[in-house]
């Protein structure tokens, strides 16, 4: 008997590798989104720190200084939070976009596995049908026999 052959085997096989690939952009965007947390939360210790650094100081010239690197590290903060929004839309993105690789990928995976369920019924119903076959003419060959 003839070893099961998934017809859409190719198509399974492209699917499944588009899901790879869609995961592996996820990957990326979460790597990402991660980096831009971290140059935030870096910002904002900055931040802190030039506040506290702020209270220290007594010296005008200084605590000018000191406001307007305050105001450039809020107006950085700023920039980064609204790059931080735009991270997190593109790893939502990428996220649904695997999601239906992953369900495109895994409905084929489930035929394959119905349609190879199926052909084994049908080879083992065809292996007790000969089964069947052969001990019925082996039984006629041996009562044939006896009669004689």
């Amino acid at each position: 008997m003839k070893r099961f052959k998934f017809r859409l085997e190719r198509i399974l096989q492209y699917r499944t590798a588009l899901k790879n690939e869609k995961l592996r952009e996820l990957a990326m965007k979460n790597h990402a989104l991660n980096e831009n947390i971290a140059i935030l939360e870096e910002l904002q210790a900055a931040e802190l720190l030039n506040r506290f650094e702020a209270g220290k100081t007594s010296d005008a010239s200084d605590v000018l200084l000191m406001g307007m690197y305050a105001g450039r590290l809020i107006e950085q903060i700023d920039q980064q939070r609204e790059k931080i929004k735009e991270c997190q839309k593109e790893r939502d993105a990428a996220l649904e976009e695997y999601v239906e690789a992953a369900k495109d990928a895994e409905s084929l995976e489930k035929l394959k596995q119905r349609k190879k369920r199926e052909y084994q019924e049908y080879v083992d119903k065809e292996e007790l049908k000969f089964l069947d076959e052969l001990a019925t003419q082996r039984g006629n060959t041996f009562q044939h026999r006896e009669m004689q």
